[in-house]
This record gives C-alpha cells, sequence and structure tokens, in this order.
C-alpha cells in the first residue's frame, strides 16, 4: 500500500563554491544529504558559473551573457548507488540551456548525494579558475 503525502511545497537544493577548479584535470567532489524529514522530487537543474577573472574568458564561452563553464559533471546517489550518466557530462548539456526537466526523480528523505567536477581545460589567457559555480537542484519536498 503506498502512502499518500500529506503535504508538497517547492524546494532548492543549492550547492556552491566549487572553486578548486583551477587546472586541466582538476577534480573536486562534494557530498550532502537531502534533509530528513521528506522526500525530495527532483525536476530541474541549473548551474551559474562566475570566473575569477572575467577578461580571460573568450567570448565563445558565454550564452546570453553568462558563462558556460568547461566542466563536466557526475551525479550520484550513493544511497541507491545510481548515477545520472555513464560519464561525466558537460554542465552545459544538463543545465538551463537545454532546459533539462528530468522526469521527477525521487530522492528518498537522507539520500547521500555525491557531485564531482573536472576541469576540462583552460582559456588562451591559461586561467581556468572559477570563483563562483552554483546548481541548483529544483523541485518538491513531499511530507509523508
Amino acid at each position: 500500500m503506498v502512502r499518500a503525502y500529506k503535504s508538497k511545497s517547492f524546494f532548492a537544493y543549492e550547492q556552491d563554491d566549487f572553486n578548486l577548479l583551477a587546472e586541466p584535470g582538476a577534480v573536486t567532489n562534494f557530498t550532502w544529504n537531502t534533509h530528513g524529514d521528506s522526500d525530495f522530487f527532483w525536476e530541474k537543474f541549473s548551474v551559474f558559473a562566475a570566473p575569477a577573472d572575467p577578461s580571460a574568458i573568450p567570448v565563445t564561452s558565454t550564452r546570453d551573457g553568462q558563462y558556460v563553464p568547461n566542466i563536466r559533471m557526475q551525479l550520484t546517489n550513493q544511497t541507491t548507488g545510481r548515477q545520472l550518466s555513464n560519464v561525466p557530462i558537460a554542465l552545459a548539456n544538463v543545465d538551463s540551456f537545454l532546459q533539462f526537466n528530468p522526469v521527477p526523480m525521487i530522492w528518498p528523505k537522507k539520500s547521500n548525494l555525491q557531485i564531482q567536477l573536472t576541469c576540462d581545460g583552460v582559456f588562451e589567457s591559461g586561467s581556468a579558475v572559477w570563483a563562483i559555480i552554483q546548481m541548483s537542484f529544483l523541485g518538491t519536498k513531499a511530507f509523508h
């Protein structure tokens, strides 16, 4: 028997400041847990990136005035062992540029998630330092 949820509300899990990506091949990992009060239905994903030195970024690395980071991501739900992709994929391929709207994916309460980011390369100036990378996992919190 499936229990219905008593209430639902919009929620965003925000993961920020992956600023350790200063050279090609640099990798950083971040692990976090969903809250214990509710299940989370992940519905949308968005990325914002800002370089440490904007003058180092070529025009071809922007999209509608926003920077397109040369970074790949692998997302793993360590609770279930499921990965979002078979290999790390470019953030530009999964962020709001393509209006990525996954089939709502449930992350049960207290799910353990890992994000792995890999820097793909440097710009012409030799700089690849990203001062800010913000990733928003948007969806619905559902309470039993």
